[in-house]
């Protein structure tokens, strides 16, 4: 199976003349929150299977929340026998510690019992 890793536009931020980490810094302090900072492990909150829309069938959709990231969605699925992740434009690392987390968190769990 092939991978493929759907296109989605990135949003830039700052303004003219403003580097972008800098505009990340000052929207982190205003919404009181740190940005995660590059290379440092991924804090997640949870990570929940969803519905996934019947127009993308089969797949998977992941609800996630991670701290200093925010959260949001992750949908793997089938086209044509390849696989599509839609990650909302997040990194390969952080979709692979979300999954890593999912896997961790199961048997973690399944130790309990």
């Amino acid at each position: 199976m092939t991978t493929k890793k759907s296109k989605k536009s990135k949003i830039k931020f700052g303004a003219p003349g403003v580097p972008e980490e800098k505009a990340i810094e000052a929207l982190s302090t205003a919404f009181g929150s740190e940005a995660h900072v590059k290379g440092d492990p991924y804090e997640f909150t949870y990570a929940k299977m969803g519905e996934i829309r019947k127009d993308i069938q089969p797949g998977i959709l992941i609800n996630w929340g991670c701290n200093k990231v925010g959260f949001g969605q992750i949908c793997l699925h089938t086209k044509e026998g390849v696989l599509e992740i839609d990650d909302e434009c997040m990194s390969k690392e952080f979709v692979k510690s979300l999954l890593c987390y999912m896997v961790d968190d199961f048997y973690n769990k399944q130790e309990i019992k």
